[in-house]
């Protein structure tokens, strides 16, 4: 009897066997198909997610619109996964000027374009640099720690980023760069990126391709624009300066410079032009100040370089025949008010309190100096406007000397 029962057990597991076996395959036969679909269903989102900016990329008509490219690249990669996405951006570089442009989108701040100097100083822009310009096809990532981050949000807002609430959590953050022909595209996420999204980010780097041959294109129009621009503004000085008849026409002439500068973008506080002489501290000043809402004002005065360090350096740039920067706040900008006040009617006085700087611009030619004073630190571009306006100013000067 136990013989015969174990020889029934047998039986029934031998027919049974097979029967268990083939269940085994079709499941795994429907596991496997169930995993091509998701990952033939992921393929479907991401493709539909590259397609996307590529049409923002089509639709792209200047080259500020490289922040919607931004905007849609941010929007995307957070629906594909990417949950500790900060910021998406693209960086396109001007050698030519020494700096950047960081086209910029992040959850907290939204959209924003900064110019970034190469030489700002911080050790992570160097290696972002040296990493991304290796070749066509480079990878640049670095990483600021919890320890860095304050050392990280001093750079931002030196630069004139915007200040990012989401960088007060105590994270670390990383980056990661694709080079593309004169530039990036990257991103920065409080978590280390995985080998499959650095690929996603790839993927998108050769979309975004086309969106840069089409960004040349736009800032070739641009940039032949911009220099129409800065062309007609120093004709429309020039012929202010040769209809001058006597010297009371250079404060007129003046007022032509500041609002010239404004219409290319250039707000100065005040600027102006300074009549020196080896023989005598004294600067004979013709000046244009900003006034309330858009007006200007101008002013004439005489005051003396001296009592001030830096009257004592702007003189001795010019005797020099050097240009001068220097950026001045609190106690040392509000005297030197107080001693061109003197001389000088400048409408107002810098704040008592505070960290209020404003920033001098002098540049030297062999009568004097044109001179431009601003709130914002002017970037190379601005400098080289300025330098071009100086061989106008020297032509006006000269004309003043003859009447």
């Amino acid at each position: 009897m136990f013989v015969l029962k174990h020889f029934l057990r047998d039986t029934m597991h031998a027919r049974r066997a097979p029967h268990l076996s083939s269940i085994a395959k079709i499941e795994r036969a429907l596991r496997e198909k169930s995993e091509a679909l998701e990952r033939a269903q992921r393929e479907l989102r991401i493709e539909a997610s590259i397609d996307r900016v590529r049409t923002v990329a089509l639709t792209m008509r200047a080259p500020t619109e490289i922040l919607t490219v931004c905007t849609t690249l941010y929007s995307e990669l957070r629906s594909l996964g990417f949950e500790d996405l900060r910021n998406a951006m693209v960086n396109i570089h001007h050698d030519d000027r020494g700096v950047f442009q960081d086209y910029d989108y992040s959850g907290t701040v939204g959209p924003s374009l900064t110019t970034v100097p190469y030489d700002d100083g911080h050790p992570a822009v160097a290696k972002y640099l040296q990493q991304v310009r290796k070749g066509a096809d480079a990878f640049a990532e670095f990483a600021i720690s919890v320890q860095e981050m304050e050392h990280w949000r001093e750079f931002r807002r030196r630069t004139g980023q915007a200040d990012d609430p989401a960088l007060n959590e105590g994270a670390a953050l990383y980056y990661y760069f694709y080079s593309i022909e004169s530039g990036s595209i990257g991103i920065s996420k409080f978590s280390v990126a995985s080998p499959g999204q650095l690929e996603l980010l790839r993927r998108f780097r050769n979309v975004f391709d086309f969106a840069y041959r089409r960004y040349m294109d736009l800032s070739i129009v641009e940039a032949h624009l911009r220099e129409s621009q800065i062309e007609a503004a120093m004709e429309r000085v020039r012929a202010r300066a040769m209809a001058m008849h006597s010297s009371t026409d250079l404060a007129a002439a003046t007022a032509v410079i500041f609002t010239e500068l404004r219409k290319l973008g250039i707000e100065p506080v005040r600027c102006g032009v300074v009549l020196l002489s080896k023989d005598s501290r004294e600067a004979r000043a013709f000046t244009t100040s900003a006034a309330a809402g858009n007006d200007s004002l101008a002013l004439v005065g005489s005051f003396q370089l001296s009592g001030h360090p830096s009257f004592e350096e702007q003189y001795r740039s010019w005797v020099r025949q050097e240009n001068y920067f220097t950026t001045i706040g609190g106690e040392a900008l509000r005297s030197r008010y107080e001693l061109l006040r003197a001389g000088l009617p400048v409408p107002y006085l810098p704040p008592e309190q505070g960290d209020h700087e404003e920033h001098g611009y002098f540049f030297s030619f062999t009568e004097g100096q044109l001179y431009v004073w601003s709130q914002e630190r002017y970037l190379p571009e601005a400098l080289a406007i300025l330098d071009r306006f100086k061989a106008i100013i020297a032509l006006t000067f000269r004309r003043y000397l003859d009447l």
